[in-house]
């Protein structure tokens, strides 16, 4: 039952990110079907708001379009006066700086980011998402920086976003950081670390993360993790 919750987790991620958690449950069901058309591309992005222009966003995801995935997206900040209660606009500003990161326009992710913590100063979504710019970058003192971490929770979903950037050498540090901090208890999150063992220990050692990540080894980090969010070398 677990393994078959952790094969589709993936794919409900993709389905819900950058939605408010009660998201159909406050729209109209003409809203809810308008919304799906422009998701499928049958229908232009336009007609809804800003949920129109997400739910075209969702289909340049699935198409993997980074460039139009930015530039629908950027659209969405600075935000507006009048914002979709549908939406999770701190969610979905981190999406927008990844894929930044992603296809290495990393002064444009800085920019975005930037603007963005005064947007939402207290989002862990964008704090997150400058980690990732520092992986990107192959910051000397992202290792030193996560191993100052101690929030294991932060250092969990953070080893999630590495994952998923495919930036594995970092994953694999913040999640040896994250199992420190579980030493002697048995936290909310114990499942959760079982499962990210079983998937770090299923990359293949080629991105085994061996050497050490930030202080006199910085650049193993820069060049073990040179890959994109869908999992090709760059």
């Amino acid at each position: 039952m677990i393994h078959d919750i952790e094969d589709n987790y993936p794919e409900f991620l993709n389905d819900t990110m950058g939605y408010a958690w009660n998201a159909w449950d406050i729209l109209s069901q003409q809203d809810i079907t308008l919304h799906d058309r422009i998701r499928s591309g049958e229908e232009e992005s336009n007609t809804l708001g800003d949920l129109g222009v997400w739910a075209s966003c969702h289909h340049h995801l699935k198409a993997h379009n980074l460039s139009a995935l930015i530039e629908d997206g950027s659209r969405l900040f600075p935000l507006q006066e009048k914002t979709s209660q549908a939406l999770a606009y701190d969610e979905i500003a981190a999406i927008i700086a990844n894929a930044m990161i992603e296809d290495e326009r990393f002064d444009d992710a800085s920019q975005f980011l930037e603007a963005r913590k005064k947007d939402f100063p207290d989002a862990v979504e964008i704090r997150i998402s400058g980690f990732v710019l520092k992986a990107g970058i192959g910051d000397v003192q992202l290792g030193e920086v996560i191993e100052n971490e101690d929030e294991q929770e932060f250092l969990f979903d953070l080893s999630e976003a590495f994952l998923e950037a495919g930036f594995i050498d970092a994953a694999r540090l913040s999640h040896q950081r994250c199992k420190a901090l579980e030493v002697g208890k048995l936290s909310a999150i114990h499942v959760d670390l079982a499962s990210m063992d079983r998937r770090l220990n299923a990359i293949s050692t080629s991105f085994s993360g061996e050497k050490s990540v930030g202080k006199k080894d910085g650049e193993a980090l820069k060049n073990n993790s040179s890959k994109s969010i869908n999992g090709d070398t760059k």
